[in-house]
């Protein structure tokens, strides 16, 4: 049976914030798509950036691309753009490239029959950013879509797919990763960003109120058909979709002030986190799990309040990995 697809930006409320409707629907990413989520995306993507090497390197992550004449003019696909973050960076470096970024919402987020967002010209350069939406649900195998502007094969330089945990259904992801390596060119890379959303401690102290949350967070998850855990997959699915120079690394991401080496970073990080843990739990919990609000609300509070407490050297694990299209024998 062919996998629904969202045919417009239709948006709903739900607790004060605005939702796609399609997302809660379909149980796919159920996050809010407000300009208050707009502003996490880019903190998020931010600190992921520095996280990641800063400047370019943290925007591509293979080595071999961020030499200066590197992708230059080239094919790129963003899947999941959400407010087009990722996307933003990347062509701040590279703004002759054509950015393809796909999506299941391609609005604003500001009224109920959304209109889709218009490509925003770029003040300093004086240019409109080659930056193309595509309304489409990644869960579907990509041979159901008959329209014009399909995804076909050898098309991409690079790939980027990130953050897509709550998005991808379970048993999709192997098949998404393998349609995915269908789409580089020769050569053409694939770069992948998945938080593991369960909280460690460095000081082995526990904290009650965040484990908790992710009790309930990873129930919702798995109850919603996706894969809490999908993060420390990345490596063997690139593999086993016949990528190559494969490599893959996990990134400790402090939050707080604790880790000296990177203060600034932990606690920009602490600050988006607090709001995530909310943003990201919101329908999940309440909706779906059925959580009584006083419940809900005294549960952020008490894991907010664990944030803020540096002896607890809490950390979130990032696990990064990219590999390569292998050119063609002659």
């Amino acid at each position: 049976m062919p996998v629904p697809q969202p045919e417009n930006n239709a948006v709903v409320q739900y607790a004060g914030r605005n939702y796609p409707r399609y997302a809660l629907q379909h149980q796919i990413h159920c996050v809010p798509v407000d300009e208050e989520e707009e502003q996490r995306y880019d903190e998020v993507n931010e600190i992921l950036q520095e996280l990641l090497g800063g400047e370019l390197r943290g925007v591509v992550i293979p080595p071999s691309l961020h030499d200066e004449d590197s992708l230059e003019e080239a094919d790129v696909l963003e899947c999941g753009y959400g407010k087009a973050a990722w996307v933003d960076k990347f062509l701040a470096f590279r703004p002759d490239s054509l950015v393809v970024g796909v999506d299941i919402f391609t609005g604003q987020g500001t009224s109920d029959e959304d209109e889709e967002e218009d490509d925003e010209e770029d003040d300093d350069a004086g240019i409109i950013e080659s930056f193309i939406r595509k309304r489409w649900n990644l869960n579907a195998p990509l041979r159901q879509d008959t329209s014009s502007d399909r995804l076909r094969p050898e098309t991409f330089d690079l790939i980027n797919s990130r953050m897509l945990s709550d998005g991808i259904n379970a048993n999709r992801w192997e098949s998404y990763v393998r349609e995915l390596a269908a789409l580089l060119k020769p050569n053409g890379w694939l770069q992948m960003v998945e938080f593991h959303a369960i909280f460690q401690s460095d000081s082995g102290r526990e904290a009650p109120f965040l484990s908790r949350w992710w009790d309930w967070y990873s129930q919702k998850m798995i109850q919603m058909g996706k894969n809490p855990r999908v993060a420390s997959q990345l490596r063997p699915m690139m593999v086993s979709a016949g990528l190559t120079d494969v490599n893959y690394y996990v990134l400790r991401l402090p939050i707080g002030n604790w880790d000296i080496e990177k203060i600034q970073l932990g606690m920009q990080t602490r600050d988006v986190v607090e709001q995530m843990i909310r943003d990201v739990s919101l329908y999940p919990f309440l909706a779906l799990g059925q959580m009584p609000r006083e419940q809900y609300d005294n549960l952020i509070q008490g894991a907010r309040l664990e944030l803020r407490r540096p002896e607890l050297k809490l950390y979130l694990n990032v696990h990064v990995a990219y590999g390569r299209k292998s050119r063609r024998r002659r």
